[in-house]
């Protein structure tokens, strides 16, 4: 499964617009679509190596449910227990809301303002940081920052032992 950089902006600033013009629902809905794209094309990008070229564990991964990919990329230690569970409660808000709409509950206003909020420090703290990992070009650049810093530090330390 590939990321489209351009297709997950768009998308972001979709969810993002209905926030803000308090569509809470489609907001919330559009970013859970995103996460879960993200979180999918992480474990796709993890389990490559497994599945490659096998279409029948292609396929099966592509009809896992979200947490039995959670629960995969645990076990290979592709994630840790922290956003296991990030990701976990996440994904239980997301149910609530879907079944919350099937048997004509009550609009979810204050809680779909909570759980895009949930999203949002999700987004920048666990979302971001998969698909950095997933973008060569960011991880390039990155690398080259890195070294570029490195490189600074080292010339301050060489400048400052010279007399």
């Amino acid at each position: 499964m590939k990321v489209s950089k351009e297709k997950y902006l768009e998308i972001l600033e979709k969810a993002e617009r209905a926030y803000s013009d308090k569509r809470y629902l489609e907001a919330f809905l559009l970013q859970s679509c995103l996460i879960e794209g993200i979180v999918r094309a992480y474990a796709a990008s993890k389990l490559y190596m497994r599945i490659s070229g096998d279409k029948g564990l292609e396929e099966k991964l592509n009809r896992w449910q979200f947490t039995n990919i959670l629960d995969a990329l645990l076990f290979s230690e592709k994630i840790d227990t922290a956003l296991y569970e990030k990701l976990k409660e996440y994904n239980k808000q997301r149910n609530v809301v879907v079944h919350a709409l099937l048997s004509g509950g009550p609009e979810l206003n204050d809680e779909l303002k909570a759980f895009y909020e949930f999203g949002r420090e999700m987004k920048g703290l666990i979302v971001d940081d998969i698909q950095k990992q997933l973008d060569p070009e960011y991880r390039t650049d990155e690398i080259r920052r890195k070294l570029a810093d490195l490189s600074r530090e080292l010339n301050s330390y060489a400048e400052g032992t010279r007399s």
